[in-house]
């Protein structure tokens, strides 16, 4: 699945990200590449508790958080493929 990713560069230094489809998965890195792999583990962890608790995963951006962005917000779209729920 594609998410989309808003990439921030910190007054202080480092980058912090948030995802538009998965409420909650936001996070930071001293680079762009530690950013980047912390968003995918805080998607990731988020998606898989949601499958846990039988919650429906919402594919619909927050278009609210796109269009407030300030300039100079990068906008990535990562692929990160969804675990798939125990046929429990």
């Amino acid at each position: 699945m594609i998410f989309t990713v808003l990439v921030h560069e910190d007054e202080t230094g480092g980058y912090w990200g948030q995802c538009l489809e998965v409420p909650g998965a936001i996070s930071q890195g001293e680079t762009l590449d530690e950013m980047d792999a912390n968003i995918r583990e805080a998607i990731e962890l988020i998606i898989e508790i949601m499958i846990e608790d039988r919650d429906d995963i919402a594919s619909s951006k927050d278009e609210n958080l796109l269009a407030a962005a300030e300039p100079g917000v990068r906008k990535w779209e990562i692929d990160i493929p969804l675990p798939q729920p125990s046929s429990v």
